[in-house]
């Protein structure tokens, strides 16, 4: 089983269900915190997931109830981030739908159109696909872009 990493949609969006925050303590964020990893069978995440996850806190009681949350996961690039990481990231920033017209009819994946449209990538989603090419890790996200951009430009998605 390939090693699995948490992306930051998974972990917002489950932190979001987390319900009456400001009738929550730390140790009810660390319960729900070790209800994910339970649920997906891992705890590891990389530093850009904490960077985007305390991002959208609002105000100081979330704040303590994020940092207890993101207390139960393991950072596994440990905060470092190598220039390699940071070209991979650009080069999957960069990766756009080829037109149609150079893409052999028996290899397209997908109904032609006249001006394919590659959709929107941002910063964190590039660097979390790098570093996760890098140490081997799959991506478990709900973002189907990831996987996408980031299959086109190492032939390996970070959630296959």
């Amino acid at each position: 089983m390939p090693k699995r990493l948490l992306d930051s949609t998974l972990l917002i969006s489950h932190f979001k269900r987390f319900s009456n925050l400001a009738e929550k303590g730390q140790e009810d964020a660390r319960d729900w915190a070790k209800r994910l990893i339970e649920n997906k069978g891992t705890k590891a995440i990389v530093s850009p997931v904490v960077i985007e996850m305390l991002a959208g806190v609002r105000d100081s009681h979330e704040l303590s109830l994020t940092e207890a949350f993101l207390d139960e996961f393991d950072i596994v690039d440990e905060r470092k981030i190598p220039p390699q990481d940071w070209e991979l990231a650009g080069t999957i920033a960069k990766r756009v739908v080829k037109y149609d017209r150079l893409v052999p009819r028996r290899i397209r994946r997908r109904d032609r159109e006249q001006n394919p449209r590659t959709q929107a990538r941002d910063l964190g989603d590039c660097l979390i696909a790098a570093i996760a090419i890098r140490l081997k890790y799959v991506v478990l996200t709900e973002d189907r872009g990831i996987p996408l951009q980031a299959g086109r430009t190492s032939g390996k998605p970070p959630g296959s």
